[in-house]
């Protein structure tokens, strides 16, 4: 006979590899069916961001977490067990994994202010809410193998994988994604009461660095879209007041 726990972990397997999760997606308000539930999509960051911690010294920063939470309560999925961390890298960066754990590096904390800084941290609080790491992962991934992963009890084989996922979210994000991202992370600045121009003030100081003299950015801030077109995406965005 097959121990309980050996059980378990086919059923769940089946579940997954089969797409039998309900997700009840507080965005669009509507039910979806999908793969990675939510205790999977936890899982999935911190397996994600365990290779980050191991690359990169980071901390807490009580600036990240003041400001972060107050956007964090204001969104669409506030009870997620997000974390905000500074990473010790000069380049200016921000990266978030699926299940809320987000990084900003001191590059980006010595250049943004208080406003702008709440732009970058709403960008990345939506990225979160909207899933998109998850959707990556899976897109690159394919759902048999993620199942394997995720339920994976080998700790070489999760490590070695968390650095992948880590390289694969490190990518950036697709242009419609880090779009949406802009959008939404527009709507969260409004309702923690931000200033809504934080993001656009921020993307316009990196633009006019770049042109005045380039500096290596880290590629999730110089994938595409390119600044140019996030800088007039928002403006439209903002003029029009379509901030969801």
């Amino acid at each position: 006979m097959f121990k309980v726990g050996r059980c378990v972990f086919i059923i769940l397997s089946l579940s997954v590899m089969t797409g039998c999760v309900t997700y009840y997606n507080p965005v669009s308000q509507r039910e979806e069916r999908t793969l990675v539930s939510e205790s999977m999509e936890i899982r999935l960051g911190r397996i994600a961001r365990s290779s980050l911690e191991r690359e990169y010294r980071v901390h807490k920063s009580p600036r990240l977490w003041e400001i972060g939470e107050k956007i964090v309560r204001v969104s669409h999925r506030p009870y997620l067990p997000y974390e905000f961390k500074e990473m010790e890298e000069k380049r200016v960066n921000a990266v978030s994994f699926p299940g809320g754990f987000i990084y900003v590096t001191s590059g980006l904390l010595r250049m943004a202010d208080e406003n702008e800084l709440a732009g970058v941290l709403s960008h990345e609080i939506a990225h979160v809410n909207l899933r998109h790491g998850v959707k990556k992962l899976q897109s690159y991934w394919g759902y048999t193998f993620l199942s394997s992963l995720l339920f994976s009890r080998e700790k070489e084989e999760l490590l070695k994988w968390a650095d992948t996922a880590y390289r694969i979210i490190s990518l950036g994000y697709s242009r419609r994604d880090e779009l949406e991202a802009d959008r939404l992370g527009t709507y969260y600045l409004e309702k923690a009461g931000y200033p809504t121009e934080g993001l656009l003030r921020f993307l316009k100081k990196l633009q006019k660095k770049e042109k005045i003299n380039p500096f290596p950015f880290l590629i999730i801030l110089s994938s595409h879209p390119s600044l140019k077109e996030r800088i007039e995406k928002l403006e439209s965005i903002l003029e029009k007041g379509e901030r969801k």
